[in-house]
């Protein structure tokens, strides 16, 4: 029986931004968040990662596995008043 992979949340890395890119514009992806897939680019998303990292009533998070922490998924909570 082998080891389940290690898991890490963790804050966005550089690294994780074509990852991101690629969850940003997808089409399917952004049906089930009920998003609008704004991000084209690279530079999208690194303004996208910092208006989460600067939002202080949310979080954004990277989901990682495995020993060289390969980024598999996000969460992105979001504080949002409705009055």
């Amino acid at each position: 029986m082998s080891a389940a992979p290690q898991v890490q949340i963790r804050a966005p890395a550089p690294s994780d931004e074509p990852a991101l890119l690629r969850w940003r514009t997808d089409a399917e992806t952004q049906r089930l968040l009920m998003g609008h897939g704004t991000s084209r680019t690279i530079e999208d998303v690194r303004e996208w990662v910092a208006r989460r990292a600067s939002d202080p009533h949310g979080e954004c998070c990277v989901i990682a596995v495995g020993e060289v922490a390969m980024p598999v998924g996000f969460v992105q909570l979001t504080r949002i008043d409705r009055t």
